[in-house]
């Protein structure tokens, strides 16, 4: 493995990652990055946008790993995680072509541009309300409190989940969530 030159887990990098961001734009473009999470390789940290781009546009880059090394080069996956990489392996964002493209198809009627314009009022909507719950005169998690559950609710909206059901839509995205962080615990990959 190549020497680590950024640990996202790092007192300093967790307070403000920004300066250090900054460091690897400058010296280190592109930097191997370790964390010390069981099964966790680490990764590669691209910092600049060109590069990010290029990346994400070329299709030598995949996301299904496991298809193009052979099992014994990974690492094991312990038991703990074997139920929650089993149900990721399916998802649209861990799928490489033709399976990306084939699922993204599925998806795409439901966000296209003309649908979710359509769906401006009541996305207006969920904002008002969501923004008339928040506390008055006290200080607010923007993200937490109103963009994270906001943009949970608005794909529930456009999927058509019932308004009753989106706090355990939220429960479940946050929970699962959790259990894909690199500050995973055994417990938050367990619910996961």
């Amino acid at each position: 493995m190549p020497a680590t030159l950024f640990y996202p887990l790092a007192p300093e990098n967790r307070a403000d990652p920004y300066p250090t961001y900054a460091r690897l734009r400058e010296q280190a473009p592109v930097a191997w990055s370790s964390a010390p999470v069981p099964g966790f390789w680490g990764f590669w940290f691209v910092s600049r946008h060109a590069d990010v781009l290029a990346g994400l546009k070329d299709p030598r880059f995949g996301r299904e790993i496991a298809k193009l090394l052979p099992p014994e080069a990974l690492p094991p996956v312990p038991p703990v995680e074997r139920p929650l990489l089993a149900m990721i392996r399916h998802w649209m964002l861990f799928k490489d072509p033709p399976d990306h493209g084939r699922l993204r198809r599925l998806a795409a009627p439901v966000f296209a541009p003309r649908t979710v314009a359509a769906q401006r009022g009541a996305i207006e909507g969920l904002a008002r309300r969501m923004l008339a719950r928040l506390p008055r005169g006290t200080a607010v998690d923007v993200v937490g409190e109103f963009a994270y559950p906001l943009s949970i609710d608005v794909v529930s909206e456009l999927l058509g989940v019932p308004e009753g059901d989106r706090p355990l839509i939220r429960d479940w995205v946050r929970t699962i969530t959790a259990s894909l962080d690199l500050i995973r615990t055994p417990q938050s990959i367990k619910a996961g």
